[in-house]
């Protein structure tokens, strides 16, 4: 009993013939066949205008941390040449040996 109250539904993996599909939305009774159609390209258009600008800012946030990767690494190859000491984080060990402030 208990298994049974507390069941998960059975995960289906992405080719698997079983999955369900999602349900296309039906028609709203008293809205024309144009206006319905006018309606599902217009929701297509802006969901993958959202996608692209997904995917672009995604794009844009990688650029971003490999330039500052770059940066990092000259600013530290510069330091290490004039010999100033480079910081770096401590490691997770370090942090982990750290007891909690009471």
């Amino acid at each position: 009993m208990a298994s049974e109250r507390y069941a998960m539904p059975r995960c289906t993996l992405a080719g698997d013939a079983a999955a369900e599909k999602p349900k296309e939305k039906e028609r709203p009774l008293g809205m024309s066949n144009a206006d319905w159609a006018a309606d599902v390209t217009r929701h297509n258009v802006e969901s993958a205008s959202r996608h692209e600008r997904e995917r672009r800012g995604k794009e844009r946030n990688a650029d971003l941390a490999r330039q500052m990767e770059v940066q990092r690494a000259a600013a530290s190859a510069s330091a290490q040449m004039t010999g100033i000491p480079v910081l770096r984080p401590p490691s997770a060990k370090h942090w982990s040996s750290c007891s909690p402030a009471l």
